[in-house]
């Protein structure tokens, strides 16, 4: 009885009820969430500056907290003791042209947001 009772209501379910199984592509806003004035650091690699950026958070004892590619540039997020923030920053300018805010830098989170920018 159970068999049938599961053949016959997987049989009759109005599509309505069915759940939407199509893809969506994830569409990510354009502007970078609450950084009023995030890091921006121009550079001719962007993946290399990205591997060297992960190199300093790691020695400066932080986390990368998210990255994301957005147009012709990358978003990194993370996350850095407050007192760790000015050595980590004198590091910063050994991936290119460095624009550093003094302040608005960190989104609502408290995670300082880097925009990577490939140079003209």
């Amino acid at each position: 009885m159970i068999i049938l009772a599961i053949t016959l209501y997987k049989g009759f379910i109005p599509e309505f009820m069915k759940p939407d199984r199509t893809p969506r592509d994830l569409v990510l806003p354009l502007k970078v969430a609450d950084a009023k004035k995030p890091i921006v650091v121009e550079t001719g690699d962007i993946q290399g500056a990205f591997s060297q950026l992960l190199e300093n958070i790691q020695k400066h004892h932080g986390s990368l907290i998210r990255r994301r590619t957005i147009d012709t540039c990358m978003e990194v997020r993370l996350k850095i003791e407050e007192e760790r923030e000015k050595p980590f920053f004198k590091d910063l300018n050994q991936l290119g042209k460095l624009e550093l805010p003094k302040e608005g830098y960190k989104d609502g989170e408290g995670n300082i947001v880097i925009l990577l920018k490939k140079s003209p």
